[in-house]
């Protein structure tokens, strides 16, 4: 009896070390957006090999797990600066300072708002680049660096002033009255929160416009979602019939497996009856035999249906992998070609915005022919340069360009900063306006600004030429303001143009003008004299006008 029980235990040691070897766990899949990441980086993919971990990082970060969201965003860093994938780079840097914001990181967090500005900017998303610029002021004003905050805010809203970002210019005043107040410099903090309440209700009217529009965005992308869900019920109903056809497997196998255990007790009962028949103190034995038969015959059953499902699971979800790769290789080229396309399609609009305003160009998609139309307020510039033809006869025709590319490259960015739109360059004189196409209402102001500014650059333009010895420009400039007809000419090639006395009486002030100066028109000073000090110069003769006072415009107040 003893040698039984330890025969016995031996046998059930092995038969519990066989469930143990069948009853081990699968291991999971990768997750779908890394099987997608790992095939963007096999296939050098490093456009889409960003975005896709970008998205990981992201997806990290909401689930609360700072240290992975910060190595995918690394990775993603690695991957868009080496396509220069700027867009993609503004929304690592702005995660990224978010989370470091979130450590208190506070330094690191600045950092990366800094350079999220500087590829928003690159990219001309002026919104965006106001948002990181007053992002890291808070962080300033909250480290208590309180003349680099005061720094940030002001950028913020001039920036989000040529944005129109009403949201944006609030919350920076009301931050200035906090920052200045801390600093003990009450009068400026009074300053800036009586502007705050001045501007509040305007802005915040401005604000609730701006949150229906972004839910009318929202409801556009309805169509894209619904076909996102077509292909994800597609992918399903694959699923369900590779999950159909391994449970009609398992189900043969069953059937099989219970018929050959119907045989195996049959087998045993019959051994069973024959043992009944032997002596009494055998009987014992019998029956823990008997037991430990049909227990193994039980047994051997679950581990042949359990090695069935699992390699009828191996497979199938082999084949699920398959597809889902294919899928995925699949979308990278529909991604690819779409990309493609829309490069093209921004090159188009890039050429497009290059020859005429955006709202203009965007008009001209709907409608083949656009009627003229008429402005009340329009204030026009005119430049030239004096001495240009003496200059060109000292450069090659090649550094000619150079220097007139370079300086109306300089007046196109002053326009832009002044919402001045440039309207055509006819050999060294340059002409733009304030208040078109879209019509506003300080564009008089607008305009004397950026003009200053342009004397500016050609002054040292002309400083930085001395000191190299090379031939430079001087400048006269004229300015004013009044009613225009303004455009487009043109069947195969298209021009922006305006039209009018306006234009007329812009460039006499222009021919009437000093060298450095800027010279405007009797109008044009009234609307402007409680922000410049201008000086009298006297008067010009217009045609159909008689004549006209000029002033010179001498500093900002």
């Amino acid at each position: 009896m003893q040698n039984f029980t330890s025969q016995n235990k031996l046998l059930f040691s092995f038969l519990f070390f066989i469930m143990c070897l069948f009853l081990i766990p699968q291991n999971s899949f990768a997750q779908s957006l890394e099987t997608q990441y790992k095939l963007a980086v096999n296939k050098s993919r490093p456009n889409k090999a960003g975005k896709i971990a970008y998205q990981i990082g992201q997806g990290y970060y909401k689930d609360g797990n700072e240290k992975e969201a910060i190595n995918y965003l690394n990775k993603a860093y690695s991957h868009s600066a080496n396509v220069k994938d700027y867009d993609n780079l503004g929304k690592i840097y702005s995660l990224l300072g978010g989370i470091y914001k979130k450590q208190k990181r506070y330094n690191d967090a600045i950092t990366n708002y800094e350079k999220a500005a500087k590829v928003y900017d690159l990219l001309g998303n002026k919104k965006k680049v106001a948002s990181s610029y007053y992002l890291g002021g808070v962080l300033y004003a909250e480290t208590k660096q309180y003349n680099r905050a005061i720094y940030n805010f002001e950028e913020t809203m001039r920036i989000a002033r040529q944005a129109n970002d009403a949201k944006l210019i609030l919350q920076s005043t009301e931050y200035l009255s906090k920052v200045h107040k801390a600093k003990g410099d009450n009068s400026n903090a009074q300053l800036y929160a009586n502007l705050t309440e001045k501007i509040r209700n305007p802005a915040e009217k401005v604000i609730n416009l701006e949150e229906k529009k972004d839910n009318v965005l929202k409801d556009s992308l309805n169509f894209t979602a619904s076909e996102l869900k077509k292909k994800k019920e597609e992918v399903a109903v694959i699923t369900n019939q590779q999950k159909l056809i391994t449970q009609q497997q398992i189900d043969e196998l069953l059937a099989e497996n219970s018929i050959k255990a119907d045989s195996l007790k049959d087998v045993f009962a019959h051994i069973e009856a024959l043992e009944a028949e032997n002596k009494a103190d055998e009987k014992l034995f019998t029956y823990i035999v008997g037991g430990v038969a049909f227990f193994a015959i039980i047994l051997i059953i679950f581990i042949i249906i359990q090695s069935s499902t699992v390699r009828a699971k191996k497979k199938a979800n082999k084949e699920l992998e398959s597809a889902n790769y294919e899928l995925a290789a699949k979308n990278e080229e529909i991604e690819q070609q779409k990309e493609t396309i829309e490069q093209e399609k921004e090159r188009s609009e890039a050429l497009l915005l290059n020859i005429l305003p955006k709202e203009i160009a965007e008009e001209l998609k709907h409608n083949v022919e656009l009627r003229p139309r008429s402005y009340d307020q329009v204030t026009v510039i005119f430049t030239d340069f004096k001495g240009f033809t003496q200059a060109a006869e000292l450069l090659t025709p090649e550094e000619l360009i150079d220097e007139l590319a370079e300086c109306f490259s300089e007046f196109d960015t002053i326009c832009e900063r002044w919402n001045l739109e440039r309207i055509k360059t006819i050999g060294d004189a340059y002409m733009c306006a304030g208040g078109v196409p879209t019509a506003n209402y300080t564009n008089p102001v607008d305009a004397v600004s950026a003009a200053m500014e342009m004397q500016e650059v050609i002054e040292q333009l002309k400083q930085k030429k001395i000191l190299q010895g090379k031939p430079y420009f001087d400048m006269r400039l004229g300015i004013h303001t009044g009613a225009v007809v303004a455009g487009v000419v043109g069947k195969k090639r298209f021009a922006y143009d305006i039209w009018g006395d306006t234009v007329n009486l812009a460039a006499r002030m222009e021919s009437s003008g000093e060298i450095g100066r800027v010279n405007i028109s009797e109008y044009t000073y009234s609307l402007v004299r409680d922000y410049f000090f201008c000086s009298y110069r006297g008067k010009v003769q217009a045609k159909n006008k008689g004549e006209v006072d000029m002033y010179f415009v001498v500093s900002k107040f």
